[in-house]
């Protein structure tokens, strides 16, 4: 009898144990938020976090206008690249003037009483 009532017991933290489990991974992993992304992800920007989800969060054609605008600016964006040939940008790869001075070394034993 006792034999039957230790597998009933195990049978029983067994199945409580996968319950639990099961319902820690549907709260993590599948329940997810309205975006239908997870929500204990707090470090995603769920507004936002891919391409189509971005032109649905565009609602007029004025506003896919203005980005196509944004992003034709950006790309005629021109660098001047002429500070990288100046003798100033020359004069950093300069070595210092000052050479740095070496200090003590550490002793072989740090826990050991000083003066030993």
């Amino acid at each position: 009898m006792e034999i039957f009532i230790s597998i009933i017991k195990k049978i029983i933290n067994i199945s409580i144990i996968i319950i639990f489990i099961s319902a820690a991974y549907f709260f993590l992993f599948l329940k997810g938020n309205k975006d239908g992304l997870p929500s204990f992800l707090p470090f995603i920007d769920k507004t936002s976090s891919t391409a189509s989800s971005t032109a649905k969060n565009l609602s007029s054609e004025g506003e896919i206008i203005k980005l196509q605008q944004t992003l034709y600016e950006l790309e005629r964006i021109d660098i001047n690249s002429d500070f990288f040939d100046s003798p100033v940008f020359d004069s950093l790869n300069k070595p210092f003037k000052n050479p740095i001075p070496t200090l003590q070394q550490a002793r072989e034993n740090p826990f050991a009483p000083i003066g030993e």
